[in-house]
């Protein structure tokens, strides 16, 4: 799961985090497949990790909304931050929080 903050929406935070998920980077991906890929994890509520990578995938069930909730209040160190939570059966196992500005991104 991932907490984002106020500016997330406007630059497509969610979006470059699930294609993250996916394995792809920037130098890896093709623009024109990120839309229709998005849509299709929104209907199937499937997400597949490390799909860039195709003999290592594995599939998550996956709620696009539920899954990627934004928050409006903020993060102690800044107000552009991000927390990512795994969790399984609703007991966490792994939090981490992600600030960044537009230059550069440090974690907690």
């Amino acid at each position: 799961m991932a907490r984002f903050r106020l500016l997330a929406v406007g630059i497509t935070s969610d979006i470059a985090v699930v294609m993250g998920l996916m394995g792809y980077l920037p130098d890896n991906v093709d623009i024109e497949s990120i839309e229709p890929t998005i849509e299709q994890i929104k209907q199937t509520h499937k997400l597949y990790l490390a799909q860039a990578d195709s003999s290592n995938t594995h599939t998550i069930d996956f709620d696009f909304y539920k899954d990627m909730p934004f928050h409006y209040d903020f993060l102690p160190r800044h107000e552009n931050g991000m927390t990512l939570k795994r969790s399984m059966q609703m007991s966490y196992f792994f939090e981490k929080h992600f600030y960044s500005d537009w230059w550069w991104v440090y974690c907690r």
